[in-house]
């Protein structure tokens, strides 16, 4: 028998000299498969270290040894040896384990033998010393010195990474080489001791006693200290991971747990990267972040695209004549036009995400508007007007849109079929709690109809002024006429009429003169709705029918007749009458006006409702950027501009804009899904979505007609010389854009029907689920929210928790028990929402072309413990084409106007 440690029947183990000869121009393979490195990075240039992560070019493989002994190097973390050694720190393993799955590899050592070591070399063959551990200061300042002294110099920046209540961990040193490059190292905090070596993974986020200060600000996750610094010198609340671009994963994500964070990327590739990776990072922690990735061209002011590695701290040091309160507003503001991040494998629509779409078995909880569907410069309007006033951009994108219909007026329409047309009519309303800053939205949006009708209101007054002294002069030769009594007599000069582009009575008596003067239509907007919706009672008390059926004639641009009680005709005729409708309510009054009964009658239908969750009030600085409020001006005034063409009788009427091929095979499909979905609804929720079809139309004919006005190069078939001959064709992007924005409105519109027809403990249940899901991402405990909202449960965890326990059993979320941290003490109940966004970021429309606008920003000077040099630039947004495509004959052929509402 055999003794347990007798050496018979095993193999020897090969010796260094063994592996490096039969290794010989394969360690590109073995480093590959037992060290996990890229193959692609041992080219003898160089690549990100796969050991530390740091850098993007100081490892490299040694060009002149690496094929005979693997050799490489780290000029950051400090990596310096063979293959061997490489597997072996990579692995985590001994010399002799290295050698054995060396050995196994290279054909050495029979797979799954029993090895024993080999005999000692000779002395002039001695295998490799062991590295020493590197040494030990008693402190940062220390062990900085230490590296000062190998580097020739101190360190341009020292940035200090340290924990949540302040404690120093660790620092990153920088020093900016003549040669425009920079090198970097790291130090880090042991048990009682320093050492030059990068900090220890999950390695902290930079300034986390920030982060950590207020839970609701939205934190920026940037690339490098200096570009936090930056932004937190103009106020942003602003984050980086230690190592590089490539070091993310050996960050600690967790203290953006159910945060709202927005990604600020380089402007290069490794950027794009980067902030892909954290994306998917943040959006896998427990409760996931909201996140979004800013486009730096969001920001950028130049021509064409930012430059490569362009960044927030560049952003922030050209800004040196701008507030840091106009600067945070602007970068808030690009922020909240950003668009969602949808992880990666996830594709999930919570445009389809039905009754059972958010809150357990409510409907659909809110989904942010989508931005991204709406055609510069609209969209970089919306997007900067929402975040320096602090609301939902659908609150400013709602009744814009109207707006920009009623800009179009009569003057276009949209050939669906040779039956049928759609007018540009849209009918939107904000339903809003006192404080939700609906009011200033609403202003925002209908500024540029205020500025038309001011300026119309001073031409007519000098019109008229000019028309009273004729008239003066031809009351005299009208009286000279009579007196002779000879010839014909003197034309009467005509009164100047006062063009009506804005109204804010919406009572059908006060529409009719100014629809009468005004055959391309009007905008009617006002801020509080209600008494338009109280005319619901008339109509269904028998007492209003005729203005409701008005109404419903007005929404599709159809024939009117009105009858007048006095005066002269009996009736107006409006054969086109055009009315786009936008306003506010406040969630009360529109229950107690929309009962059961008027929820079920086609005027509610036609609506566009907006009702996004309440958001904590905060104090906002600066403004909207006048280029970017230019350009949308410019746009507004071309639509407004867009002409009538005389019919037959010469009466006027609108111009038909057909579809391209393309495009009608879009908007057929979408009709056709929409249309099956209708089949499966009842009630108002059918109704709504059998308007979601013309307003995908409507929607279509708006983005087509801005992006023209524009100037979009990528619009496939933009109007001729002669618009009234040649008026282009919508093309496909233009529908794409429109369905997105159709389906929101469509699940938007039917969650409100939904919430209008709750009790009051549904309402209740509801907006605490809201104020969790905006308030603390997702989930909470009974004493934070007994804390957070002491109005309601009195500073009581346990009637905090009542509350959560009912939202647990209506199947809004669950209950999760953390455990204790590294301190110890008891678990902690969570209450986790069990979807609080309702469902994942819609899918991303055809993304529509943009144009920079010019805009100002400021320096910074100083960082965390040293001085550092800020750098350069600025502003507004950028986007891919659309690859040109042929119109056939069939979408640009005269077929006929057609007249009517298309729904389905």
């Amino acid at each position: 028998m055999t003794h347990p440690k007798s050496t018979a029947h095993r193999v020897r183990l090969p010796r260094v000299e063994e592996i490096n000869d039969a290794a010989r121009g394969r360690w590109r393979e073995l480093l590959s498969t037992h060290a996990g490195f890229n193959p692609d990075h041992l080219d003898g240039r160089g690549h990100p270290c796969p050991f530390c992560g740091e850098g993007d070019d100081r490892f490299n493989a040694d060009r002149k040894t690496f094929e005979t002994t693997g050799k490489c190097h780290c000029n950051i973390c400090g990596f310096h040896g063979t293959g061997i050694d490489a597997v072996m720190q990579a692995g985590g393993v001994d010399l002799n384990e290295a050698r054995r799955l060396l050995g196994e590899t290279l054909n050495l050592v029979p797979a799954g033998a029993a090895t024993v070591p080999s005999p000692r070399p000779p002395a002039d063959r001695a295998e490799p010393a062991k590295r020493a551990s590197p040494p030990k200061y008693a402190t940062a300042d220390e062990a900085a010195a230490a590296l000062a002294a190998k580097m020739g110099g101190p360190p341009s920046v020292r940035y200090v990474y340290a924990d949540e209540n302040g404690d120093l961990l660790g620092e990153v040193l920088r020093w900016d080489r003549p040669d425009g490059g920079k090198d970097i190292r790291q130090t880090a905090r042991g048990r009682t001791t320093w050492e030059c070596r990068a900090m220890t993974a999950p390695r902290p986020l930079y300034r986390l006693p920030d982060v950590a200060e207020d839970p609701d600000e939205t934190v920026f996750v940037v690339e490098g200290e200096k570009a936090a610094d930056s932004l937190a010198s103009v106020g942003v609340t602003a984050t980086t991971s230690p190592g590089g671009s490539n070091a993310f994963r050996k960050a600690d994500w967790t203290p953006l747990a159910g945060r709202d964070v927005t990604i600020w990327p380089d402007a290069d590739e490794p950027g794009a990267k980067y902030a892909a990776g954290v994306a998917e990072a943040l959006t896998a922690l427990t409760p996931p972040a909201t996140v979004r990735i800013l486009d730096p061209a969001a920001l950028w002011d130049g021509d064409g695209d930012p430059p490569p590695g362009w960044d927030a701290a560049d952003f922030v040091e050209a800004a040196d004549a701008v507030e840091p309160e106009t600067l945070k507003a602007r970068v808030l503001a690009a922020a909240e036009a950003a668009p969602p991040f949808v992880p990666r494998g996830d594709t999930r629509n919570p445009l389809d995400a039905g009754e059972n779409g958010g809150f357990g078995n409510r409907p659909g909880g809110f989904v942010p508007f989508p931005l991204e569907a709406l055609p510069e410069p609209v969209r970089g309007y919306v997007g900067a007007t929402a975040g320096v006033i602090g609301c939902e951009p659908a609150l400013v994108a709602g009744p814009l849109l109207a707006a920009l219909a009623s800009a179009i007026g009569n003057s276009r329409r949209l050939r669906l079929n040779n039956s049928y047309s759609e007018p540009a009519i849209v009918w939107c309303a904000g339903v809003c709690e006192s404080g939700q800053r609906k009011s200033p939205a609403l202003d925002a949006a209908l500024a540029e109809a205020h500025r038309r009708q001011k300026t119309e209101r001073k031409r007519w007054r000098d019109d008229h002024a000019e028309w009273e002294r004729e008239r003066a002069r031809w009351e005299v030769e009208h009286a000279r006429w009579k007196k002779k009594g000879e010839g014909d007599p003197p034309p009467e000069p005509p009164e100047p009429t006062l063009r009506s582009y804005l109204v804010d009575d919406t009572t059908i008596e006060a529409l009719r003169d100014i629809l009468d003067a005004n055959p391309r239509g009007v905008l009617a907007a006002t801020e509080e709705l209600a008494g338009w919706f109280g005319m619901l009672d008339k109509y269904n008390a028998g007492k209003g029918g005729g203005d409701a059926a008005k109404w419903l004639s007005m929404h599709g641009g159809r024939p009117v007749r009105i009858d007048r009680r006095t005066g002269t005709p009996k009736f107006i005729y409006i054969p086109r009458a055009s009315v786009s409708l936008c306003g506010t309510v406040q969630p009360g009054t529109l229950k107690r006006l929309l009962t059961a009964e008027h929820l079920e009658s086609g005027l509610v239908a036609r609506w566009l409702f907006v009702w996004p969750p309440a958001r904590p009030l905060r104090w906002r600085e600066g403004d909207v950027p006048t280029a970017v409020r230019d350009r949308l001006g410019a746009v507004v005034q071309a639509l407004y501009d867009l002409k009538m063409v005389p019919d037959r009788d010469n009466d006027p009427e609108p111009v038909v804009v057909p579809l391209t091929a393309e495009a009608k095979r879009a908007y057929i499909e979408f009709f056709n899904e929409n249309g099956a979905a209708m089949a499966d609804a009842r009630g108002e929720v059918a109704a709504s979505f059998s308007k979601a079809a013309a307003y995908a139309a409507r929607f279509a004919l708006i983005v087509h007609l801005v992006r023209e006005a524009a100037g979009d190069p990528t619009l496939e078939h933009p109007a001729g010389r002669d618009g009234d001959r040649d008026p282009g064709a919508v093309d496909a992007a233009s529908v794409a854009a429109a369905v997105t924005m159709a389906e929101w409105f469509k699940r938007e519109t039917t969650r409100v029907l939904a919430m209008l027809r709750e009790d009051e403990g549904e309402t209740a249940r509801r907006e605490l689920a809201e104020w969790i899901a905006s308030h603390r991402g997702g989930s909470v405990t009974a004493r934070d929210l007994a804390k957070a909202r002491r109005h309601l449960y009195g500073g009581d965890s346990g009637e905090a928790e009542q509350a959560l326990r009912g939202l647990s059993q209506h199947g809004y979320g669950r209950f999760e028990f953390r455990p204790p941290g590294p301190r110890g003490g008891r678990p902690t109940e969570d209450f986790v929402l069990h979807d609080p966004a309702g469902g994942d970021a819609p899918d991303a429309p055809v993304p529509l072309p943009e144009t920079p606008v010019p805009q100002a920003a400021r320096p910074v000077s100083g960082n965390a413990r040293g001085n550092d040099d800020s750098a350069a630039a600025v502003v507004l947004v950028g986007g891919r084409g659309i690859d040109d495509e042929a119109i056939d004959d069939e979408a640009t052929g005269d077929d006929g106007e057609g007249v009517g509402e298309w729904s389905a």
